[in-house]
């Protein structure tokens, strides 16, 4: 599972639709889950995060207006 987590930060709406349609069309994956925060966690099941290609990381870190830590979590995902 890749899960990516940022501190002090709460998501808009808009910027977690945009983050979860990157993350669906480019590794590309059939689901994800974005809690907004404060302290986001994205998760994506199924997939590692060597499937995380910098340009689309650097496009979600774009969108947020912050860096990401990129984890890789086993596949359990958050309650």
């Amino acid at each position: 599972m890749i899960r990516l987590t940022a501190d002090d930060l709460t998501l808009t709406d808009s910027q977690a639709l945009k983050i979860r349609y990157h993350l669906l069309e480019f590794i590309p994956a059939t689901r994800c889950t974005i809690h907004r925060g404060p302290g986001p966690v994205i998760e994506v099941p199924d997939h590692d995060p060597a499937e995380l290609a910098p340009g689309v990381l650097d496009r979600i870190e774009q969108i947020a207006n912050c860096s990401f830590k990129v984890e890789s979590a086993p596949d359990k995902p958050l309650p």
